[in-house]
């Protein structure tokens, strides 16, 4: 089914740019816009159920691939790489592009900017999953994990995620007996 209207209506998307719109509201114009098995199969990719659509599957598979680099990339800078393994889910296929913007990510000495890396890597990989109909459903389903990352982009705080780490050492250094210095 094509959305030829709805699309249109839709504000454009950058990846420099701040979010149109939260998850929220773009949610509600969907349940108006979409037919109810699209309208499902939106809530299923958002919010982690089971869907038998091929973009929804070709992205988890995808972002699965990101997570497993990550999680390869996160084990050898802490000189851990043996226990990557437990962390590895099962993906289908290997894209070679993904496991190099990762490990370029992670070139990244300021936590933020490899973040951002990473982000700007999912970007470029939905846009290759959704294929080229601008007016399909791939493309809504793309636009939503694309507003979804760039509300996660504004929502970062370096305050917040410093007082965080704060935190998460505090308490490591407790449970390990070691005072605070």
């Amino acid at each position: 089914m094509s959305y030829y209207y709805f699309i249109a209506t839709l504000p454009m998307l950058g990846f420099n740019s701040p979010p149109p719109m939260d998850l929220v509201r773009f949610r509600e114009l969907c349940s108006e816009a979409l037919s109810n098995s699209d309208f499902s199969t939106l809530t299923s990719l958002l919010d982690g159920g089971e869907s038998g659509n091929r973009f929804v599957k070709e992205w988890r598979n995808c972002d699965t691939q990101i997570c497993n680099a990550v999680a390869r990339q996160r084990a050898i800078r802490l000189g851990t790489a043996a226990d990557a393994a437990k962390w590895i889910r099962p993906q289908t296929g290997i894209e070679v592009f993904i496991d190099n913007a990762v490990a370029a990510a992670f070139q990244e000495a300021d936590p933020m900017a490899r973040e951002l890396a990473l982000a700007r890597l999912r970007w470029t990989k939905l846009e290759d999953t959704a294929g080229f109909n601008n007016f399909s459903l791939s493309y809504i389903l793309a636009y939503s994990i694309k507003l979804e990352i760039l509300n996660m982009i504004v929502s970062a705080d370096f305050d917040k995620g410093s007082e965080r780490l704060r935190g998460i050492v505090h308490t490591e250094a407790q449970d390990n007996g070691l005072k605070q210095f």
